[in-house]
């Protein structure tokens, strides 16, 4: 939900451009909403995976994230000497981030794991440590 509150702001931001105060109002609620979503991201992996595979899974967001903050800045400029406008950049940022969103959405299973361990659903409690 943080990454669709920052796409909207981000989208907000673009609509309130003639309005400079509103506009990075709506930057900060886009900047909190991509922020509110890196923790998700990092925990996302443990919940499907364990042991070695949510290392490589880890490893995996960490990679893409690196590679992230190396390419969308170039990418927005090039969208902007393209257009003559930052607002396309932003609207693929927007766009981008409500489809990692919907991806996350649609994964089978979420939160089973979780509720595999816990007593009070139903499942067992791990071993020498908490359910």
């Amino acid at each position: 939900m943080p990454v669709l509150c920052g796409a909207a702001g981000l989208a907000a931001s673009i609509a309130l451009a003639s309005q400079p105060v509103l506009a990075i109002a709506a930057l900060a609620i886009g900047a909190s909403g991509i922020l509110g979503g890196v923790p998700q991201a990092w925990g996302l992996a443990t919940s499907f995976l364990s042991g070695g595979a949510a290392a490589v899974g880890i490893a995996l967001i960490n990679s893409l994230g690196n590679l992230a903050g190396f390419v969308a800045p170039s990418a927005i400029g090039l969208i902007k000497n393209a257009t003559g406008s930052t607002a396309v950049g932003i609207v693929v940022l927007a766009v981008s981030m409500v489809a990692g969103a919907l991806l996350v959405f649609t994964l089978p299973g979420g939160g089973e794991r979780e509720h595999a361990r816990d007593p009070a659903r139903g499942g067992e409690a791990e071993v020498g440590g908490s359910p």
